[in-house]
């Protein structure tokens, strides 16, 4: 069944607030400083969708913020897609969006066999809008995201003194998880791959699923790693491993006293997942490698009613959660 092709135009994003952040006494802060974060998708992605995504303040639709962390996120999921749907509905974007090099490369060096050895992929609700499963304008909530409330925060992102973390990075990492940058890799045994887990590799050619040992981030079958994954801890493994000094926005840990940007392998990571972006991610796809000529459309098109929610680490049904770590801190 075809799915629904968008016209590339703009990515919107429209915030929910949450009581919890217009009860604050400094509200209009905490919400423009959330509207900042947005500009930058907004402005960085052409991808003609609209998604929604509720902020709160020390909740997550409607869970507390586990201790520890600084920001998490909830996606909803849509489940039952196989190795040869996810190419599919690679195949379908790269159909709307010829001109993107990254999602070229990124299908062009998609192994012949699923790499995950599962078969069993989720796709989150927003994503699937980007890449065309479903209509390109949701009708409710897509995500949450919460802040912990314990945490100090700066609103300005040029500037993040000593004791605070760049809250409006914070936000960014959160809202990309909701957007698709999730790893099914939960545990040494999972039981699902996303369709973000399709660009791990620990080498050329060499595909990576493992939990314990190192993968990195590339979209021209391994030839280029373009930032290394978290495999440490408890950490989630769709974050990039935080590195000492580090001011990557989609770190495994935030840093106090330190702005966190938003880098090109992070602009890479979303256009590989169907979020066209207006910006050059950098110079690392080799030229020539894929043109998406003669590719057909397909790919399954999801119904509201497979949505499939989990808590990691809970054995409820509940919420796919992914969360954000202050520097040294632990997840249970």
């Amino acid at each position: 069944m075809a799915g629904f092709v968008p016209t590339a135009h703009a990515l919107v994003i429209t915030p929910v607030f949450d009581k919890s952040i217009t009860s604050l006494s400094n509200a209009g802060t905490v919400e423009g400083a959330i509207n900042q974060a947005i500009a930058v998708f907004d402005k960085d992605f052409t991808s003609n969708v609209n998604i929604k995504i509720n902020f709160a303040w020390g909740t997550v639709d409607g869970q507390k913020i586990a201790n520890g962390n600084v920001g998490q996120s909830i996606s909803y999921l849509y489940t039952g897609f196989s190795y040869s749907d996810v190419v599919s509905d690679f195949k379908a974007a790269a159909m709307t969006n010829p001109t993107d090099s990254v999602l070229a490369s990124a299908l062009a060096h998609l192994p012949g066999k699923d790499p995950t050895g599962l078969n069993n992929f989720e796709i989150t609700e927003a994503d699937a809008q980007a890449l065309g499963l479903t209509p390109p304008s949701g009708m409710g909530v897509d995500g949450y995201v919460g802040f912990n409330t314990s945490d100090a925060y700066s609103f300005n992102p040029n500037s993040t003194p000593s004791g605070q973390y760049d809250f409006v990075a914070v936000t960014e990492h959160e809202m990309a998880e909701v957007m698709g940058r999730l790893s099914g890799i939960t545990s040494s045994n999972p039981t699902y791959a996303t369709p973000y887990d399709l660009f791990r590799y620990s080498g050329v050619g060499k595909s990576s699923f493992s939990y314990s040992t190192s993968a990195y981030f590339s979209v021209n079958g391994g030839l280029t790693n373009l930032a290394s994954f978290n495999y440490t801890g408890g950490g989630d493994r769709g974050d990039w491993l935080t590195s000492p000094g580090a001011n990557d926005a989609f770190d495994d840990a935030a840093s106090k006293g330190v702005n966190m940007g938003m880098s090109s392998a992070d602009l890479a990571a979303l256009d590989a997942l169907g979020w066209d972006t207006s910006v050059n991610p950098g110079g690392w796809v080799t030229s020539g490698i894929a043109t998406t000529s003669g590719i057909a459309l397909g790919g399954d098109v999801p119904e509201p009613a497979v949505w499939w929610l989990m808590i990691v680490g809970a054995g409820f049904a509940g919420a796919s959660l992914r969360c954000r770590r202050p520097s040294g801190a632990q997840v249970a």
